[in-house]
This record gives structure tokens, sequence and C-alpha cells, in this order.
């Protein structure tokens, strides 16, 4: 298994789980963001759609940065709890077995007369105990939970980490 530099975070429980979408009535499968608060960790991890609509950030940060990254205090984002019937609270309480990072091979698409810059992640796979996530950004994001058929789109421009 590829190590990356978010191993110590591996049998970490995951103690809450939030989210940033554009409305507070959010749709399920399409944040901006998932948060997730974890146990006997100050910084919370961000996995984060990117404006590009290709690639994703992936980063420990605090409440404070949070706020100021994703514009909560000017209502360009709205930083959600979850609702009952989320998904996503299959998660809470579960240990962090494995977090996959997939890679781009080359950040730029070079085209006829153009180039196209991109982030360096194509998507994030959080593995707990019982279930698994699969964020990755299709102009917006995008998750897939417990679907053994989810994948990332174009195979050949990425590479798992």
């Amino acid at each position: 298994m590829k190590m990356n530099s978010f191993e110590h975070l591996m049998g970490k429980k995951i103690t809450k789980i939030q989210r940033i979408d554009f409305q507070s009535d959010y749709e399920f499968y399409s944040p901006y963001a998932i948060i997730l608060s974890l146990e006997g960790q100050f910084e919370k991890l961000v996995l984060a759609a990117t404006n590009d609509g290709n690639s994703m950030d992936l980063k420990l940060t605090t409440e404070f940065s949070i706020e100021a990254d994703f514009g909560l205090d000017f209502s360009e984002h709205v930083l959600n709890e979850l609702k009952a019937e989320d998904e996503l609270n299959q998660f809470v309480n579960q240990r962090i077995e494995n977090i996959r990072i997939a890679e781009f091979l080359e950040p730029v698409i070079e085209g006829n007369g153009f180039l196209i810059k991109q982030g360096n992640i194509a998507g994030v796979e959080v593995k707990t105990e019982k279930h698994k996530l699969l964020f990755k950004n299709i102009h917006g994001g995008w998750l897939d939970i417990d679907n053994v058929l989810a994948q990332l789109p174009n195979p050949e421009r990425w590479t798992w980490k």
C-alpha cells in the first residue's frame, strides 16, 4: 500500500461531519466540501472541490481558516450540519482505515493553442471500518458512498498515491 501525508490519521475516529454547500437545503451527493472532525485532532480534515471543475483540495485546517477560505462570513457558501437522513452520518464514530489520494499525472492539459491548469488531486477515497466514500470533482463536488462500481473519471489521467 502506498503511503501519503495523511497516514497519521489512520485509526482516528470521526467524531463529527459537516458539509459546505451552496445553500442550506443541500443535495446529498453534491457537497462543495466535507469536513471531518477527528478524535484527538485539533485541525479538521477538509475534502473540497476546486473551482477548476476537475480537481480537489485535501488539507488539515482550523475552523477559523475554513470560515475564511470558503467565504462563510460573506454567505458565498453555507456550513451545514448533517441532516438526519444524510448517508454521511454512517461515518460518524467510525475509525479511518485508509485514505487514498488519486493524483493527476500532469497538472496541465494542453490543447491546440490553449493550456488548462488544474490542481494535483483527482479524487480522495476514505475507508472506515464499515464504509467507504469516494469524493471527486465533476464540475462541482460529487460523493459516492459504498458504491463498488464508483470510480474517478478519466483513469488514464491519474494514479493512486
